[in-house]
């Protein structure tokens, strides 16, 4: 899969799938404009959690490189946390998270 946003180029790719347990993403792009790039690799994993229940493990790294990365490297880590706070707030509400 290559989805493209302007002005990122992001190459997403699925190296791994063990269904329906196990699934490994990497992605990698550049924005030319800042002369930057990112790299993302990441695994979910779903476990058995009980009687009708499941867990979701998610595990994965990125890392941001060039001008952003240099000039503005704590600004990427807290706008990189808060996106992926609001993924799992969401997915959590999706989903249903145990309390």
């Amino acid at each position: 899969m290559r989805q493209q946003w302007q002005p990122t180029d992001l190459d997403i790719k699925v190296p791994e799938v063990q269904a329906p347990h196990r699934i490994r993403i990497t992605a990698a792009g550049e924005d030319r404009q800042v002369a930057s790039r990112i790299a993302i690799d990441a695994t979910l994993e779903i476990k058995d959690a009980g009687p009708g229940g499941a867990e979701v493990d998610v595990s994965g790294s990125y890392s941001v490189t060039g001008r952003v990365a240099s000039m503005a490297s704590s600004q990427v880590k807290r706008k990189a946390d808060k996106i992926l706070e609001e993924f799992f707030t969401q997915a959590g509400q999706e989903l249903g998270t145990a309390s």
